[in-house]
């Protein structure tokens, strides 16, 4: 799919702080009512919904035991990713994001519990969790692929200023894709003290090349940092 799919119209939010469940019933309609400065609150709770984040300079943070269920939501080829964001100076906090999963192979689809797209900037993921979601294997193919975070930027929408710190991915069926990726032109990143295992492909990955019809130097994660993670049990099964 290309991009986030749409918001909704926003409506200024009048205070710095928006509490999901007491200013606005769902986590997306914080998200349209948020501007920028504004720090959405999600209380603990399953939170059975996709969001789309398009405002820049806002901050989700999760209390412990805030989840983003995707357990009934099916992923289809807009609509890949538990949270997908197309913005700058933008955080994203102690979310946990689980059971997100496509049944059976396809050439379309990738479920994603966190993206980061194309223009994007000044993005910091940390302390999330993210688990027991990707490709439900039915058949010998190669049409299954899964992130469980992915920063991905063509050429010409290039990405700058990515922290990713803190989490935890594990238990992710990712079929020939990988845990944690940055690919393409995605510059000055830091990828550090998070904790990747019991995922059957691999760990973290920064890569190049395959955006662009030709070759373009631009087209590979450069200038980062991958430091003090820890990656284990990691296998190629099946």
């Amino acid at each position: 799919r290309d991009g986030c799919a749409p918001s909704n119209q926003k409506v200024k939010a009048a205070t710095n702080k928006i509490v999901v469940g007491a200013d606005a019933p769902t986590i997306s309609d914080a998200i349209d009512m948020a501007v920028s400065g504004d720090t959405i609150v999600v209380p603990a709770g399953n939170y059975i919904e996709q969001l789309y984040i398009e405002t820049d300079g806002i901050s989700i943070v999760g209390e412990d035991g805030a989840i983003l269920d995707g357990s009934t939501i099916t992923p289809n080829s807009r609509d890949n990713s538990m949270i997908c964001v197309n913005a700058s100076d933008v955080s994203i906090a102690n979310l946990e994001i689980k059971e997100f999963k496509l049944d059976g192979p396809s050439t379309s689809i990738v479920p994603i519990g966190i993206e980061v797209d194309g223009g994007s900037s000044k993005i910091t993921i940390s302390h999330c969790k993210i688990h027991d979601m990707g490709c439900i294997y039915k058949n010998d193919s190669d049409a299954y692929n899964a992130h469980g975070i992915l920063v991905s930027a063509p050429v010409d929408e290039p990405i700058d200023g990515i922290t990713i710190d803190g989490c935890e991915l594990y238990n992710l069926s990712l079929g020939n894709s990988e845990s944690l990726a940055l690919n393409g032109n995605v510059s000055n990143f830091i990828v550090s003290n998070n904790y990747i295992h019991n995922c059957d492909n691999i760990g973290i990955d920064a890569i190049g090349y395959e955006k662009a019809e030709e070759y373009d130097e631009a087209d590979r994660a450069r200038n980062g940092e991958i430091v003090s993670n820890i990656v284990e049990y990691i296998s190629s099964d099946p």
